[in-house]
């Protein structure tokens, strides 16, 4: 629907700049020759119909009464000769449909810069040459206009499917917006729940530190009436405490030992793996080599066993 509007937008600039150059051509040739009929063009589809001339006194005889084309590479002609041009202006290019502009009050002159002559002396040639002037600026502005719709026209495609794009970006970019919320909530929620675990733990911890801190209390008073009991202990302790050190060294270095084992054993594995396949192709190679043999070979031998055939053949064929 935005496309339609803005191609009638443009129709409509361009039927209202033609009515103005037929309207003024319409009140120079009317003033002069009431005679003379305008030409009426038609825009409603975006063509342009062919222009005709009707005259009352050289409607036959005269010769611009042929295609209007063929007048206009005529009164072209006549300009180049003459060195004459017309005072009728380009107008500037139409900008954008999507906002009409406002069409000026002035209108701009159409015709030879002749001044007007009056009713009674007017020459019916000169007006129908004035006339086919008109209609060939008249012919050249529509072609201007049509150029322009159709550019315009592109642009306004291009403009069309730049917004589709931007609109399905637009759309890819709300999905993936969505889509960060999604994960931004799960993230948030599963935060919260890892917060509320850690709370929990830590008053766990709490806990555990208000009993340790009890034991401790009565470890004391242990300690005061047991001191060389606990001493032995804790000297047990510490030498157990050792020997688990030692055992847990000894048990990494063990395993860091088997892990190099292993991957020795991996570079091994890997290098034979690689040697297998260095032989799979020389064999493959080799095998391929023999059966080209082998075909050669069973080609001889067949070629030697239909000539041997052939010779066979003959000396029965002389014996008969």
């Amino acid at each position: 629907m935005g496309k339609k509007n803005r191609n009638n937008q443009s129709d409509h600039l361009a039927k209202d700049l033609l009515d103005e150059l037929l309207e003024d051509s319409g009140s120079v040739s009317k003033s002069s020759d009431p005679s003379l009929n305008l030409p009426t063009i038609d825009l409603e589809d975006g063509s342009i119909d062919d222009v005709t001339i009707e005259t009352n006194e050289f409607s036959s005889t005269h010769p611009l009464e042929a295609h209007p084309i063929e007048r206009t590479e005529k009164l072209e002609d006549e300009d180049l000769t003459s060195g004459t041009q017309p005072l009728a202006e380009t107008p500037p290019p139409l900008k954008s449909p999507s906002k009409p502009q406002k069409r000026p009050q002035e209108r701009a002159a159409v015709g030879r810069a002749e001044p007007l002559r009056a009713v009674g002396s007017a020459d019916p040639t000169e007006m129908a040459l004035a006339q086919s002037e008109n209609l060939r600026l008249a012919q050249d502005r529509i072609l201007e206009l049509e150029k322009e719709i159709e550019r315009l026209r592109l642009e306004n495609e291009e403009l069309g499917a730049a917004g589709e794009t931007l609109k399905r970006r637009a759309d890819e970019l709300v999905s993936s917006n969505e889509e960060y919320e999604r994960k931004l909530e799960h993230e948030v929620s599963t935060s919260s729940q890892e917060k509320e675990i850690l709370r929990n733990s830590r008053d766990l911890l709490r806990k555990e530190v208000e009993e340790l801190k009890q034991k401790n209390a009565e470890l004391e008073l242990r300690i005061s009436t047991n001191i060389q009991r606990v001493r032995v202990r804790e000297r047990e302790l510490e030498n157990r405490l050792e020997l688990m050190k030692v055992e847990s060294k000894a048990l990494i270095r063990s395993k860091d030992e088997m892990i190099l084992d292993l991957k020795r054993q991996i570079d091994q594995l890997n290098l034979e793996l690689n040697n297998y396949r260095v032989k799979s192709q020389d064999l493959n190679k080799q095998i391929s080599a023999r059966q080209e043999t082998l075909r050669r070979t069973v080609k001889a031998l067949r070629l030697a066993l239909s000539m041997m055939e052939g010779d066979d053949e003959r000396p029965l064929k002389k014996a008969k």
